[in-house]
């Protein structure tokens, strides 16, 4: 069947006309000629008597209560049946306000929707909303990140600086109508005395807010943001952010450790051993298992979800390392390379420490510290480039430019710094 490429104007028009003649038939009047096309006038609302029914077009009307005062409604068809909803009182909501409703609203009709059905459903909505609060945000968006965040001390740190300054303040309000000037009230009494805390808590809230504006739930400017926001409300800190360096043993002092260490024939000290040849992290170290060993090309590698940047990393392994691996994995089957007793868990988060104070009790050094021992012996020895020495500590380059630009993991280079490192460790 061919449609009539008019089809729409008539439908429209016939539309137009089913409006006029349920409009005349509920008012008891069909107006005629020129005057049938007139919009209502103030004057003509102020001029009608108690009970009148005003009809502005297209199903618009005044019912006057008294003179001068009023109710709004918009009638229609659907489906059908014959509908009509409020739209306020009048005069509060005066004659080019009950328009603006009624464009509204016959918009949802003649995209297939009932007025009135979508309005009860936006109500609800609104109240659900409403009784949202920022903790039940917080809450979801920390259930969600659950999955990538393995660190259970992180996950605490998070729910626990939120429910500490965020929660007892936003709590007070519904979500929706935050703004920048609470996450003032949180951060301000703070800022000064507890700045590194403060930026954490409001790196967080900016992060709720994202989620909560992600999912719907939160219509504004994210009231947590930074820049051109709470930077114009608290002034700039003062204090020297104070950068923490683990406790590290003097790279001059590294050989006669390490050679006292391989004397202690423990999984722990074995751990430890392979964790100095690789200048690897603890978590890296103690999740290592057999399958990630590419035993032909002599490289270890570890998957994103054990990396601190969250992608695959590559460690060349010399010939020492590959020994201590095999003689490792030669004494258990477990697939961990560094297991527990038994052979079902990783070892220990504290193994490797407590191995250190039992065995070297006078040396005030860390397990992370073993990573600053190779960089200062790298950057005072071997004359390698910084990419090459950062890329061996699987550390991101801080020009963000140059690390789009430079694609290799320079696998090749990292393999010679490595060499002469297990070189220098085993020196007697």
């Amino acid at each position: 069947m061919r449609v009539h490429p008019m089809s729409s104007d008539v439908t429209y028009v016939w539309g137009y006309f089913v409006d006029q003649l349920w409009a005349g038939l509920w008012t008891g009047t069909i107006r005629k000629g020129k005057k049938d096309m007139t919009k209502l006038t103030v004057k003509e609302i102020k001029a009608a008597s108690k009970g009148a029914r005003l009809h502005d077009g297209h199903g618009l009307y005044l019912t006057l209560t008294s003179t001068d005062r009023g109710k709004w409604s918009y009638r229609y068809r659907i489906n059908g049946l014959s509908r009509e909803m409020g739209l306020g009182p009048y005069p509060k909501v005066s004659l080019s306000d009950a328009r603006a409703l009624h464009i509204k609203y016959q918009a949802h009709k003649l995209q297939g929707r009932d007025p009135c059905a979508y309005r009860i459903e936006k109500e609800k909505i609104a109240i659900q909303r409403a009784r949202l609060k920022f903790s039940d945000i917080a809450e979801r968006l920390i259930e969600s990140k659950k999955a990538g965040w393995h660190n259970e001390k992180h996950i605490k740190q998070w729910s626990q600086s939120l429910q500490t300054y965020a929660s007892p303040i936003l709590d007070a309000k519904p979500l929706n109508t935050i703004t920048s000037r609470d996450i003032l009230k949180i951060l301000q009494p703070i800022w000064a005395t507890k700045h590194e805390t403060a930026r954490r808590v409001q790196q967080r809230i900016k992060k709720v807010f994202g989620f909560a504006k992600t999912m719907g739930w939160y219509d504004h400017y994210n009231p947590a943001v930074w820049d051109d926001n709470l930077e114009h409300l608290l002034a700039p800190s003062r204090q020297v952010k104070r950068v923490f360096h683990h406790p590290s043993l003097d790279w001059s002092e590294l050989p006669g450790f390490f050679k006292k260490l391989q004397t202690v024939e423990t999984i722990a000290s074995k751990a430890l051993q392979f964790l100095i040849l690789t200048a690897c992290r603890t978590h890296e170290i103690r999740h290592c298992e057999r399958d990630q060993i590419n035993w032909t090309d002599k490289v270890w590698i570890i998957p994103a979800e054990l990396m601190k940047a969250r992608r695959t990393h590559r460690v060349p392994l010399c010939q020492s390392t590959v020994t201590l691996l095999e003689s490792t994995l030669m004494g258990h089957n477990a697939d961990y390379v560094f297991p527990r007793p038994g052979g079902m868990h990783p070892l220990s988060n504290m193994a490797m420490l407590t191995l250190l104070k039992r065995e070297f009790p006078r040396k005030s050094i860390t397990v992370h510290g073993f990573r600053s021992t190779f960089r200062e012996w790298a950057a005072s020895n071997c004359g390698y480039d910084h990419d090459t020495i950062e890329f061996s500590l699987a550390h991101k380059l801080p020009d963000r430019t140059k690390e789009a630009y430079l694609r290799s993991d320079l696998l090749d280079k990292r393999r010679m710094l490595m060499k002469d490192w297990e070189k220098f460790v085993l020196t007697n």
